[in-house]
């Protein structure tokens, strides 16, 4: 578990994961990426956490016996990112919606949700095809420092 603490609050929220590998302040909260720290058999966390710091969605992205390396880590305003995970050649986005979806089902191999059947959800999550370009992308860090709970 990993615990994080926004720096002008005494608010903490733990987490899955023991590497918070980058975080982004956005409109409506923030976005935070975190590993496991294993590059072998990785996990990749993503969290939305709205300004009260309430963790609104989740989602795992992971697969059996592959090893992962979160890189390519950027910004596309105002509630997006694009990142590698598995594959340096491939891209991934995670989009906050604007209003969360309901889903009936999961979602498709490897990511993974700890709601299987009908669930709402802010995190939009996807497979960027090759040729798409990366427009208006900086990063912006958002105010969160971190310690490993045992």
């Amino acid at each position: 578990m990993l615990t994080i603490k926004h720096c002008d609050r005494a608010d903490m929220v733990e987490l899955i994961g023991g590497v918070l590998e980058a975080q982004f302040e956005i409109d409506n909260g923030y976005l935070l990426l975190v590993t496991e720290g294993n590059p072998h058999e990785e996990a990749l966390y993503i969290y939305f956490l709205d300004s009260s710091l309430e963790i609104k969605d989740s989602v795992e992205l992971s697969a059996d016996y592959t090893p992962g390396i979160l890189s390519n880590v950027s910004m596309i305003p105002p509630n997006k990112i694009r990142f590698s995970f598995f594959d340096k050649s491939e891209s991934w986005s995670a989009a906050v919606l604007h209003r969360p979806k309901f889903h009936f089902l999961g979602n498709k191999y490897p990511v993974k949700r700890k709601h299987p059947f009908l669930y709402k959800s802010w995190l939009e999550i996807k497979k960027v095809l090759n040729g798409t370009q990366n427009v208006g992308i900086h990063r912006i860090p958002a105010p969160f420092k971190c310690g490993i709970r045992f």
